[in-house]
């Protein structure tokens, strides 16, 4: 499946969860509207997968984005910690801590990506694709994910994850902090992909399973 995941990720979630801000310390926070929540929960999933390599380009696992998994000309396994510069579309910075194994195999497309990482956020100014919602994150005091996610030679995708912590955002002039506790599910072949996601984000509890046509 040469489409990137994140294409399958943004649409099934974009159909799954809704948002609004818990209480903090800061004073009079405002609510995210359930679109809000969504790009905001498509926005980290994105940044996890980019950071394994798995980028939004339709990159393979042998020509990694912002990760640091190596080209193969046949299968190469690999088991490493880095801490990387991440990518933060309009401003601000991301840096994440991760331990990633695996293999990649350029011959067959063949490839498996184990990563738990630590994403730290400053400033990170991004917007969706529309360009309709402009975000700023600060973490509060970090954002922890885990994932897996493996192509065979059929080009059949799995994967899973989780994402938890806090993050403090601002869009125009409103702000809050939001706590994010969810996992998710793909699996695709090629032309077709399901995903499912359940947990909370912003205080609202969900539960969707979406299928996708790539």
């Amino acid at each position: 499946m040469r489409r990137s995941q994140f294409a399958i990720l943004a649409a099934a979630v974009g159909l799954a969860v809704g948002g609004c801000t818990e209480s903090s310390t800061l004073p009079q926070e405002d609510d995210l509207t359930e679109f809000e929540a969504a790009q905001l929960a498509t926005f980290l999933i994105d940044r996890s997968f980019n950071a394994t390599g798995v980028g939004t380009g339709a990159q393979s696992a042998a020509d990694p984005g912002i990760g640091t998994l190596p080209v193969a000309l046949a299968r190469v396994g690999f088991n490493e910690s880095h801490t990387l510069l991440g990518e933060c579309p309009v401003a601000g910075s991301l840096e994440v801590v991760q331990t990633v194994n695996g293999f990649a195999d350029d011959e067959t497309g063949e490839y498996e990506i184990n990563a738990e990482q630590t994403q730290v956020y400053a400033e990170c100014t991004a917007t969706n694709e529309a360009g309709d919602f402009i975000f700023v994150l600060n973490s509060a005091p970090d954002v922890v994910a885990n994932l897996s996610i493996a192509q065979d030679i059929d080009r059949n995708l799995t994967g899973s994850g989780a994402v938890l912590g806090a993050v403090e955002w601002t869009a125009d002039n409103r702000f809050g902090r939001c706590d994010i506790d969810f996992e998710f599910s793909l699996s695709g072949e090629p032309g077709r992909a399901s995903f499912s996601a359940s947990g909370s984000i912003c205080g609202v509890q969900f539960s969707q399973n979406a299928s996708v046509t790539t």
